[in-house]
């Protein structure tokens, strides 16, 4: 998978055989397809690597869990900036057009969806007044998050990424309707 992550960054799916990947790895053909049943499955593979990677990255920036309204704060604020690395790479730029826009919705949110909907629980235990059902209000956000993430990703100057980050803040805290 080490292989295939650095071909993939530097030359892109369509510029990756897995010739060039099992060489690189020191692995025959038969051991990559004992583990993965194509290309597109070493692909999901190497993204689910990374997406666990940028959840721990988040996680660690956000900090202790408590208070878990200032907590989703930190994690919402350090998803768009963490996330914006993906976004921004090679593989990250690949994958909706690789996988398709339903995969790549599902990939996205296999791992974050749950952190948000706890999150999101906490923080009503907490006090906050979190409109319409919890689950559904989880999977806007996320949905609003990836979108500050693409705004944050492309934005050429600190100022711009300052705004994203404010504007993203603003959301988080109106609609957990806190100070």
């Amino acid at each position: 998978m080490a292989a295939a992550r650095q071909l993939f960054a530097d030359r892109g799916y369509a510029g990756t055989s897995l010739e060039e990947v099992v060489s690189l790895a020191g692995v025959t053909r038969g051991a990559l397809y004992h583990h993965y049943r194509d290309k597109a499955d070493l692909l999901r593979a190497v993204v689910d690597s990374i997406d666990a990677e940028v959840l721990d990255d988040v996680l660690a920036a956000a900090g202790p869990t408590q208070p878990a309204v200032a907590w989703i704060r930190r994690a919402a604020l350090a998803y768009v900036k963490v996330s914006s690395r993906l976004r921004l790479s090679r593989i990250g730029a690949e994958l909706p057009a690789v996988l398709g826009p339903e995969e790549y919705r599902r990939i996205s949110q296999a791992r974050c969806l749950p952190i948000v909907v706890a999150a999101g629980r906490a923080a009503s235990e907490a006090g906050a007044a979190i409109p319409g059902d919890p689950e559904i209000m989880a999977a806007l956000i996320l949905a609003a998050l990836d979108e500050a993430v693409g705004h944050y990703s492309v934005a050429t100057t600190r100022a711009r990424r300052e705004k994203v980050l404010a504007t993203t803040e603003a959301l988080i805290t109106g609609v957990l309707r806190i100070d």
